[in-house]
């Protein structure tokens, strides 16, 4: 009889193990999914890398910008020493005035 209670442990386990490879199965069926090459995208370039510009643009509305500001631009400048730095300010208002007339409204309102 001990023979037999590993024999059948055994077998128990080998039942449940291809019951188990069955739903596997079924659930593999079940979801099929079919892959598809997606086509090549147009935006693509297959042109060497041009990185971004080493170029930090601020803007502000006017020349005094908030001396709460100043040590996060001093930041900038010490750890981007070889970037340029570009201070935009009420030219601004003339651009947006100059090309986007219809978001002066908006623009004025901050």
């Amino acid at each position: 009889q001990q023979q037999q209670e590993p024999q059948q442990e055994l077998q128990q386990q080998q039942e449940s193990q291809q019951q188990e490879e069955s739903q596997q199965q079924e659930l593999q069926e079940d979801n099929q999914i079919s892959i598809v090459e997606p086509e090549p995208s147009p935006y693509i370039i297959n042109e060497p890398f041009f990185p971004i510009p080493k170029i930090i643009h601020q803007t502000w509305k006017t020349k005094n910008v908030p001396e709460k500001f100043s040590k996060y631009i001093q930041s900038w400048l010490k750890y981007h020493p070889d970037w340029t730095y570009q201070y935009w300010d009420e030219a601004n208002r003339q651009l947006v005035a100059d090309h986007y007339s219809e978001f002066l409204p908006i623009y004025d309102g901050y």
